[in-house]
């Protein structure tokens, strides 16, 4: 099916005339993109004037109006300093970066955490979640600044929504444009997309469907089924081949991956800017030779394997690629463009029986309360990454919108939020001196008169019987001692879009993959095993270990005597009372470390190209025609780029 009349996604009154006009036969395109133009390069001449009359902007205090961070003072900075402290053992938060400009202003580079916010949400006992910090990078323009907010994958997934009106699968069939409502609880922020279907038809997945195909080296974000998130420029087209079909690029897409977009060419590969010498950057008309100076967006994947969102107005892409590379960003991607178009917002998702009061009014411009679409027994806080922001509807991502977007959710960090025991009180479990294979931890345990309690992560855990049949050894963190047993329970994982869930259950479903069995606990069992509220594996240990579960409400599975949890400590086995067991490893449930990376570099061989490998085949349109006439990116300059298209 082929759409020959796509509709934009995005309505809006301003937008709308625009799109009116441009798509009527006797305007078309061009002009309105003369005209746009023309308007952005007046704003920014006079932006520039106003600034060499007057004197340079008071940047500290800007950024602090954009950021909300009201409090300056001394101890308000002292502490951020703290935080903004790499963690050798975690790589976390990134070191500080080099300032672009020769004189950077107070706060420059500097990550500031993003904590003890009621608007956006944070896990207990993990670390921030998000930095930020600015960049400026256009000397000639001191009043433009980069935004950079700053996650860890490790702790937050990165998802891809489309809209509910762009862009359209083959079939007609387009997205919900609205977060899963069995995630809101995890919500942590939103931002937006790339250019509209209509502006590049670069290729868009989401939740395993393909709406766009891929185009060949288009920068891509892709998210694979166990939540890697990669980045890079996609692959090359099959050998001999020297047009653009659907076909064979939806048969590129690699088995595992689950979600994409693509927009345009790499921003930034390795220490490059622009490495794929693109001259077309969006709001510039054909012909022209000076790129728009506009509010851009972008991100990208950091040397240490974070993820940047980046921000500003009164940019190029020239301007973008500097603030990335002196993010160390080792792939970079530009997103949409255009005030209306772009935002990052942070949010707080909340049961309303469980929201606290707030200390005081949300700020209308920058911050926000409202009900959840789709969800009454939810409200959503949040607020901007910067005030200047204006989205055309605000707050965007956490309703229902027509294109689109990303959004972030926080991953559970072990040791995670107390356990609630009734008449008990909560009980805080650590991680500390218990094997781990890299962070976040796999285990974290507590003792409470005689009871052991250990929490594992089973996203940082391979369970395996035994440990044979591996090329290399693993690196084994701990034994679930004594061969499984036949029960009426089982401890389940069960394969999510991205990711996995567990649970105990007694009818496992068709797709469900067991891990372990047995009967459920009773009094009878000194140990049990089950899945607590937090989605992490809880062992239990002590005699009244049937009693401690059912006074929390978990189902579980009761182990027999020779069936209790062993770690792995330096050459010596030991289980949570500290003292030493006889493993027989060949029958034991095996706990391997997963060490794989949160985040990689997306087909990593493939090497930048001159314009006339990739101009005309990421061109080609296979559904949103915008009528007959030439390729939209033709280089100004066919001689400068070795080869005419």
């Amino acid at each position: 099916v082929r759409f020959e009349a796509p509709a934009k996604g995005m309505p809006g009154t301003l937008t709308w005339v625009v799109d009116t006009v441009r798509s009527l036969p006797f305007v078309g395109p061009e002009p309105i993109a003369w005209l746009e133009h023309r308007v952005f390069a007046l704003k920014d001449a006079l932006q520039r004037a106003y600034y060499t009359a007057f004197g340079e902007p008071d940047t500290e205090q800007e950024v602090a109006d954009e950021l909300g961070l009201a409090d300056l003072s001394e101890e308000a900075t002292r502490r951020r300093a703290e935080l903004a402290v790499t963690d050798p053992e975690l790589g976390w938060p990134p070191a500080q970066l080099d300032p672009v400009v020769r004189s950077p202003a107070r706060g420059e580079g500097e990550w500031v955490a993003v904590v003890d916010d009621p608007f956006v949400r944070s896990y207990p006992g993990a670390p921030p979640a998000f930095y930020t910090t600015f960049l400026q990078v256009d000397p000639d323009r001191p009043f433009t600044r980069v935004y950079v907010v700053t996650w860890d994958p490790r702790a937050v997934q990165l998802r891809v929504m489309t809209g509910t009106r762009e862009p359209e699968s083959a079939t007609g069939a387009t997205g919900s444009g609205m977060v899963p409502r069995d995630q809101l609880g995890q919500l942590v922020a939103g931002f937006n997309g790339g250019f509209q279907s209509l502006h590049g038809e670069f290729g868009m997945m989401s939740e395993g469907r393909v709406y766009l195909p891929p185009k060949p080296w288009a920068a891509t974000v892709a998210v694979y089924r166990d939540g890697r998130v990669a980045m890079g420029s996609w692959t090359d087209p099959p050998e001999g081949v020297r047009h653009y079909r659907e076909q064979w690029a939806v048969r590129q897409i690699p088995e595992t991956m689950v979600e994409f977009r693509q927009n345009l060419t790499s921003v930034v590969e390795g220490d490059r800017i622009n490495p794929w010498r693109r001259w077309y950057w969006g709001a510039a008309p054909r012909g022209d030779d000076e790129q728009a100076y506009i509010d851009r967006s972008g991100i990208c994947l950091t040397s240490e394997g974070f993820f940047a969102y980046f921000w500003g107005k009164s940019m190029g892409a020239d301007e973008l690629g500097e603030a990335m590379r002196a993010t160390r960003c080792v792939r970079g991607i530009h997103l949409d463009m255009n005030q209306r178009h772009t935002a990052f917002e942070f949010y707080n998702v909340l049961r309303r029986s469980e929201a606290p009061d707030l200390p005081r009014r949300p700020s209308r411009d920058f911050e926000f309360e409202v009900d959840v679409p789709r969800a009454r027994e939810w409200t959503a806080r949040g607020r901007l990454l910067a005030r200047s922001m204006t989205p055309m509807r605000f707050p965007r991502y956490v309703r229902q919108d027509p294109r689109d977007f990303f959004y972030l959710t926080l991953k559970p960090v072990l040791p995670g939020p107390a356990l609630r025991r009734v008449g008990e009180g909560a009980l805080e479990l650590s991680a500390s001196g218990l094997p781990h294979g890299g962070w976040p931890p796999a285990l974290a345990a507590a003792e409470d008169g005689g009871t052991h309690f250990v929490r594992i992560d089973g996203s940082r855990v391979i369970p395996q019987v035994g440990i044979g049949g591996r090329e290399e050894a693993p690196r084994v963190l701990a034994y679930l001692t004594g061969a499984a047993r036949a029960g009426a329970r089982r401890l389940v994982r069960q394969a999510l879009t991205v990711g996995n869930r567990f649970a105990i259950v007694e009818q496992p479903g068709r797709s469900d993959e067991t891990v372990f069995a047995g009967p459920a606990i009773d009094s009878s069992h000194g140990a049990g095993l089950g899945v607590d509220g937090e989605g992490f594996w809880l062992y239990v240990e002590g005699p009244r270990a049937a009693a401690t579960f059912e006074a929390m409400g978990i189902d579980a599975i009761g182990l027999g005597p020779d069936q209790r949890l062993a770690y792995q400590l330096e050459g010596m086995t030991a289980g949570p009372d500290a003292f030493e067991r006889d493993v027989a490893v060949e029958s034991s449930l095996v706990l391997v470390a997963n060490e794989r990376p949160a985040s990689e570099v997306l087909f990593p061989d493939v090497e930048p190209r001159p314009y006339m490998y990739w101009g005309r085949m990421q061109d080609t349109r296979v559904r949103y025609f915008r009528g007959e006439g030439p390729p939209r990116f033709v280089a100004p300059d066919p001689e400068e780029d070795d080869a005419s298209p």
